[in-house]
Protein backbone atom coordinates (compact mmCIF):
# COMPACT_ATOMS: atom_id res chain seq x y z
CA UNK A 1 0.00 0.00 0.00
CA UNK A 2 1.06 3.81 -0.57
CA UNK A 3 1.00 6.79 1.38
CA UNK A 4 -1.80 7.11 3.17
CA UNK A 5 -3.14 10.21 5.06
CA UNK A 6 -6.21 11.00 7.41
CA UNK A 7 -7.15 12.50 10.27
CA UNK A 8 -6.14 12.07 13.16
CA UNK A 9 -2.76 12.26 11.40
CA UNK A 10 -0.87 11.35 15.33
CA UNK A 11 -3.06 8.31 15.19
CA UNK A 12 -3.02 7.12 11.46
CA UNK A 13 0.09 4.39 11.91
CA UNK A 14 -1.68 3.13 14.87
CA UNK A 15 -3.03 -0.22 13.62
CA UNK A 16 -6.95 0.33 15.06
CA UNK A 17 -6.87 3.72 14.11
CA UNK A 18 -6.61 3.00 10.30
CA UNK A 19 -9.47 3.30 8.49
CA UNK A 20 -8.08 1.96 5.30
CA UNK A 21 -7.13 -1.89 4.51
CA UNK A 22 -4.02 -2.51 5.95
CA UNK A 23 -1.34 -0.83 7.41
CA UNK A 24 0.24 2.66 5.44
CA UNK A 25 3.74 1.99 3.58
CA UNK A 26 5.08 5.18 5.63
CA UNK A 27 3.58 7.98 7.62
CA UNK A 28 4.99 11.86 8.21
CA UNK A 29 3.74 14.16 10.34
CA UNK A 30 4.02 17.55 11.20
CA UNK A 31 3.53 19.17 14.66
CA UNK A 32 1.56 16.90 15.83
CA UNK A 33 0.21 17.91 18.85
CA UNK A 34 -0.59 14.42 21.98
CA UNK A 35 2.09 12.26 20.05
CA UNK A 36 4.22 12.76 23.03
CA UNK A 37 1.20 11.54 25.25
CA UNK A 38 0.42 8.39 22.88
CA UNK A 39 3.79 7.33 22.74
CA UNK A 40 2.60 3.97 24.54
CA UNK A 41 0.99 3.15 21.46
CA UNK A 42 3.88 3.06 19.42
CA UNK A 43 4.29 -0.98 19.20
CA UNK A 44 0.73 -0.74 17.24
CA UNK A 45 2.70 1.15 14.66
CA UNK A 46 3.61 -0.86 12.05
CA UNK A 47 5.29 1.47 9.32
CA UNK A 48 8.16 3.44 9.08
CA UNK A 49 7.39 6.94 10.51
CA UNK A 50 8.76 10.69 10.60
CA UNK A 51 8.10 13.11 13.02
CA UNK A 52 8.71 16.73 12.28
CA UNK A 53 8.63 19.50 15.14
CA UNK A 54 8.95 23.06 15.98
CA UNK A 55 11.52 24.12 18.67
CA UNK A 56 9.91 27.50 18.74
CA UNK A 57 6.18 26.00 18.80
CA UNK A 58 3.91 27.94 21.48
CA UNK A 59 1.36 25.07 21.64
CA UNK A 60 3.82 21.61 21.68
CA UNK A 61 6.00 22.24 24.65
CA UNK A 62 9.90 21.31 23.68
CA UNK A 63 9.97 18.92 26.05
CA UNK A 64 7.27 16.97 24.35
CA UNK A 65 8.89 17.07 20.97
CA UNK A 66 12.25 15.72 22.91
CA UNK A 67 9.97 12.98 24.33
CA UNK A 68 9.14 12.02 21.07
CA UNK A 69 12.72 12.54 19.74
CA UNK A 70 13.98 9.99 22.28
CA UNK A 71 10.96 7.43 21.54
CA UNK A 72 12.08 7.31 17.95
CA UNK A 73 15.76 6.70 18.82
CA UNK A 74 14.41 3.71 20.26
CA UNK A 75 11.93 2.50 17.74
CA UNK A 76 13.48 0.98 14.29
CA UNK A 77 12.17 2.73 11.35
CA UNK A 78 11.37 5.99 13.40
CA UNK A 79 12.57 9.47 13.01
CA UNK A 80 11.96 12.74 14.49
CA UNK A 81 13.55 15.96 13.45
CA UNK A 82 13.02 19.43 15.38
CA UNK A 83 13.77 22.39 13.45
CA UNK A 84 15.04 24.79 16.44
CA UNK A 85 14.16 27.82 14.54
CA UNK A 86 10.61 26.55 13.80
CA UNK A 87 6.77 27.07 15.14
CA UNK A 88 3.83 25.86 15.53
CA UNK A 89 2.89 25.30 11.15
CA UNK A 90 6.03 26.23 10.22
CA UNK A 91 5.26 24.82 7.10
CA UNK A 92 1.92 26.19 6.30
CA UNK A 93 2.19 28.35 3.39
CA UNK A 94 -1.77 29.58 3.76
CA UNK A 95 -0.63 30.93 7.25
CA UNK A 96 1.83 33.58 6.55
CA UNK A 97 1.56 34.64 10.62
CA UNK A 98 2.62 30.98 11.08
CA UNK A 99 5.01 30.32 8.21
CA UNK A 100 8.91 30.04 8.59
CA UNK A 101 10.38 29.30 5.37
CA UNK A 102 14.15 28.25 6.33
CA UNK A 103 12.81 25.25 8.91
CA UNK A 104 10.13 24.53 5.87
CA UNK A 105 12.19 23.76 3.26
CA UNK A 106 14.55 21.88 5.87
CA UNK A 107 11.78 19.86 7.20
CA UNK A 108 9.78 19.18 3.39
CA UNK A 109 13.89 17.62 2.27
CA UNK A 110 13.64 15.45 5.27
CA UNK A 111 10.43 14.36 3.89
CA UNK A 112 11.07 14.28 0.73
CA UNK A 113 14.29 11.85 1.23
CA UNK A 114 12.17 9.83 4.10
CA UNK A 115 9.48 9.16 1.61
CA UNK A 116 12.15 8.39 -1.73
CA UNK A 117 13.84 5.87 0.59
CA UNK A 118 11.10 4.06 2.40
CA UNK A 119 8.14 3.96 -0.48
CA UNK A 120 11.17 2.88 -3.16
Amino acid sequence: MGLTAAAPGHLLAARHEVAVAGDPAAAVCYYGSGISDALARGDQIRCPVLFHFGGEDPYIPLADAERVAAAAREQAGWECHIQSDGGHAFDNHDAPMFHRPEPAARAWQLTADFLARELQ
